[in-house]
């Protein structure tokens, strides 16, 4: 278990995330952008050819594809899948950790496969599966907590705070205001009338 849990809250409509989930996020989305790009390129006799992670050797591209779109939920799904919270004994961080794991080895291998021919794009997206796993990892053992603000999210665009109480808050029991005009509360006119009886002997 995660022995920091991620700082990553809901506030009005507002989102607060772990930055390590930041990181696995932005990573991922950029690794989404560039599996549209040649992860293979060939070139033979003035032709050229060229296949993106969606095109090659399916179902293994896309089952790579999809993985990290996985990864990318996990991160954005911070707020209500909680730190403490598992499912089949799993947590989130774990998830993450796991899917990005593949993701980071599928690309590897393939980048050993191909050699030569493996694609520009495939280059951007092996560094960006290296980023979202370093980042799963660091945020499951408790790193790279800072809190970090998205406002906007859900509409209206402002940044909404959980309320706290001010220090001047007084939690005792309720005071009526000093008396004016002459005005004297009963207990203290009864405190005065027994103070001026005389004193009998």
């Amino acid at each position: 278990m995660n022995p920091n849990p991620p700082a990553a809250t809901r506030s009005g409509r507002s989102l607060t995330y772990a930055l390590s989930d930041v990181v696995v996020a932005g990573a991922a989305f950029l690794f989404f952008v560039f599996s549209f790009t040649p992860v293979v390129s060939v070139s033979a006799f003035g032709a050229s050819a060229t296949r993106s992670l969606w095109q090659f050797d399916s179902p293994l591209g896309w089952w790579t594809a999809i993985a990290n779109l996985l990864v990318l939920a996990t991160a954005a799904l911070a707020p209500w899948w909680l730190a403490d919270r598992e499912y089949f004994g799993f947590s989130r961080s774990q998830v993450q950790v796991v899917i990005a794991l593949f993701v980071f080895v599928e690309i590897f291998g393939t980048l050993i496969f191909l050699g030569s021919i493996f694609g520009w794009g495939g280059y951007l997206m092996f560094i960006c599966s290296i980023a979202a796993l370093a980042g799963a990892v660091l945020g499951h053992i408790g790193q790279l907590q800072n809190a970090i603000a998205i406002p906007g999210i859900g509409g209206g665009g402002s940044k909404h705070t959980a309320y706290e109480p001010t220090s001047t808050y007084q939690s005792s029991s309720y005071q009526p205001p000093a008396p004016s005009g002459g005005y004297e509360s009963p207990s203290s006119y009864q405190t005065q009338q027994t103070g001026d009886q005389p004193r009998q002997d």
